[in-house]
C-alpha cells in the first residue's frame, strides 16, 4: 500500500502484478506461522538431555573406579601386565567419555558421535576381557584382539565389581547419544519446515521483482512509443505549420506577382483566389483594377501617370489591409483585455501594450500571428470533424455552441495565457479582484482614481 520505511519513500504495488504480490504474502503468512511453531516447540530432546547428563555426573565416577582397579591390580606380579594394559587402556577412554560428551553439549557434533562411538566399543571390548567374557558380539575394532586372561582374585577385584553395573548404565546412555540427536524430533521437523517455507518466500519474491521488472519494462516501452509517436506528430505539426505558413503567404505572392505584370503592361489578367477574407477582398479590388485598366487602355483614356499612381497605391493599399487586420487582432486580444485588467482607456493602453510587449518583441508577435492561423485553421478541422461524428448536430446554432464549447474557450483564452509569460502582473485567471486603480494613473483628478488605495500618492483628490 506504499508508505515510507527508514525514510525511503515506497511505491505501491501495480496492478497488473498484484496476483504475484498475493502469493508472496501468502508464502509469507505461511512462513510467519512456521516460525511461530519453531519458537513455541521444544528445542533439544529430553533423552537426550537426561543421557548427557547423566554421562557428565558419572564419568568422574567411572574415572575413580577405572583407577581403583588399575591401583589393585598393581599389587599383583607379572602375570597379570596384560590386565594392567587393558586398564590404563580403559583409564585413557574414561577421561575421553568426559570430553566428548562436552563437546556434544555444546553442539559440535560432527566428527564427535563416531569417536564416541569407538571409545565406548572400545572400553566395552576391555572390560568384557578383564572380566573374562566374550567379545565376539563386538564388531571387530582396530588394535583389539580377543585374549584369555588369567582371572583376577577376588581380594583385588572389589573396584572391578562395582565398574561393571556403573559402566551398563553408562553405555546405555551413550548409546542414546549414538542414536539421537540433540534437537528433538518436532523441532528438528519445524526446523525442515522453516527451511523450505524461506527458500518458497524467497522464491516469491525473485518472481514478484521479475514481473516488477517486465512491468516497468513494459511501461518504459510504452513511454518510447509514446514519445516516439509526440515526435512524430511534432514533425507533422511543424510540417502543417510549414506548409500552411506557404498557404497564407501564396496569395500574396500571386498577387505580387499580379502588380509585377501591370508594370510590364500587362493589362486584363485575374487572380484566381476564392477565400472570403480580407486577402479575397484584396485579390477582388486588384481584378477589378486590372481590368479597368485594360478598358483604359484599350479606349486610350489610360496613360503613363495613371500606371504609376496604380503602382504606388496598390501596395500602400495591402499594407492597409494588413495594418488593420493586425490593429483588429491586436485590439481584441490584447488591448480590451489589459483595459480590463487595469480599468484604464484605450489610448493609455495601446501606449502601454506598445511599450510593454511590443518592443523588442516583433518576431515574437509575427509567430504568434501565424499560429493564430495554424490555430484557426485546426479548430476549424476540429469543428467539422466533430459535425462529422454527431451527424451534423454541432451545426446546429445552440447545440454546436454548447459541443464545441471547449474549443470555443480554448480559442478565447489562449491569448489571455499568452500575456501571463510577461509576468505574474499579467494573470487573468485569479481570485483576487482586479485593481482599482492603474499603476499608470498618476493623475489624481483621473476619474478611476482609487483615494483610499494605500499606493496613491495623491491623499485629497477633488471629487469628481
Amino acid at each position: 500500500n506504499g508508505g515510507t520505511i527508514r525514510e525511503q519513500k515506497i511505491v505501491t504495488i501495480p496492478n497488473e502484478i498484484s496476483d504475484d504480490y498475493g502469493m508472496l504474502v501468502e508464502s509469507w503468512n505461511s512462513y510467519k506461522n512456521t516460525a511461530l511453531i519453531v519458537q513455541e516447540t521444544s528445542v533439544f530432546d529430553e533423552d537426550v538431555i537426561d543421557a548427557l547428563d547423566y554421562v557428565l555426573n558419572k564419568n568422574d565416577e567411572l574415572i575413580l573406579l577405572v583407577h581403583d582397579v588399575r591401583l589393585e591390580l598393581d599389587d599383583l606380579g607379572r602375570p597379570y601386565n596384560d590386565h594392567k594394559g587393558i586398564v590404563e587402556d580403559m583409564e585413557n577412554h574414561a577421561e575421553e567419555f568426559a570430553r566428548q560428551v562436552l563437546l556434544l553439549s555444546i553442539g559440535e557434533e560432527e566428527g564427535v558421535l563416531e569417536e564416541l562411538k569407538n571409545s565406548r566399543l572400545s572400553f566395552e571390548h576391555d572390560i568384557r576381557t578383564i572380566t573374562g567374557q566374550t567379545t565376539t558380539d563386538l564388531p571387530p575394532l582396530e588394535g583389539h584382539t580377543s585374549k584369555i586372561l588369567i582371572e583376577i582374585p577376588r581380594k583385588n577385584s572389589q573396584s572391578l565389581r562395582e565398574l561393571e553395573p556403573l559402566w551398563e548404565a553408562i553405555q546405555l546412555r551413550i548409546k542414546i547419544l549414538e542414536d539421537q540427536t540433540m534437537l528433538s524430533p518436532e523441532f528438528q521437523m519445524a526446523k525442515n519446515n522453516l527451511g523450505a517455507s524461506k527458500s518458497i518466500v524467497h522464491s516469491e519474491i525473485d518472481e514478484l521483482l521479475d514481473a516488477w521488472n517486465a512491468e516497468l519494462n513494459k511501461q518504459n516501452d510504452t513511454e518510447q512509443t509514446v514519445i516516439q509517436a509526440l515526435l512524430i506528430v511534432d514533425i507533422l505539426v511543424f510540417g502543417a505549420v510549414i506548409f500552411v505558413i506557404r498557404k497564407s503567404l501564396s496569395p500574396l505572392q500571386i498577387i505580387s506577382q499580379g502588380l509585377s505584370r501591370v508594370k510590364e503592361g500587362i493589362y486584363g489578367e485575374k487572380i484566381n483566389y476564392k477565400g472570403k477574407d480580407e486577402v479575397g477582398d484584396l485579390v477582388e479590388s486588384f481584378n477589378i483594377m486590372s481590368n479597368t485598366i485594360k478598358e483604359k487602355d484599350e479606349a486610350g483614356e489610360f496613360g503613363v501617370p495613371v500606371i504609376v499612381a496604380i503602382a504606388i497605391g496598390f501596395p500602400l493599399m495591402m499594407l492597409f489591409v494588413i495594418t488593420a487586420v493586425m490593429i483588429d487582432l491586436f485590439l481584441n486580444q490584447f488591448v480590451v483585455p489589459i483595459m480590463y485588467l487595469r480599468r484604464v482607456r484605450v489610448l493609455a493602453v495601446w501606449g502601454e501594450f506598445r511599450h510593454q510587449f511590443l518592443a523588442g518583441r516583433v518576431g515574437t508577435f509575427i509567430l504568434y500571428v501565424l499560429f493564430q492561423i495554424v490555430m484557426g485553421m485546426a479548430i476549424g478541422i476540429l469543428a467539422l470533424v466533430a459535425m462529422c461524428l454527431t451527424c451534423c448536430i454541432a451545426a446546429l446554432p445552440y447545440l454546436g455552441t454548447v459541443i464545441l464549447l471547449p474549443l470555443f474557450v480554448f480559442a478565447r483564452s489562449y491569448h489571455l495565457y499568452f500575456l501571463e509569460q510577461f509576468g505574474t502582473e499579467w494573470t487573468f485567471f485569479t481570485d483576487k479582484p482586479a485593481p482599482k486603480v492603474s499603476p499608470f494613473v498618476t493623475d489624481p483628478t483621473h476619474p478611476y482614481a482609487d483615494p483610499q488605495d494605500p499606493t496613491n500618492p495623491f491623499t485629497d483628490p477633488p471629487k469628481q
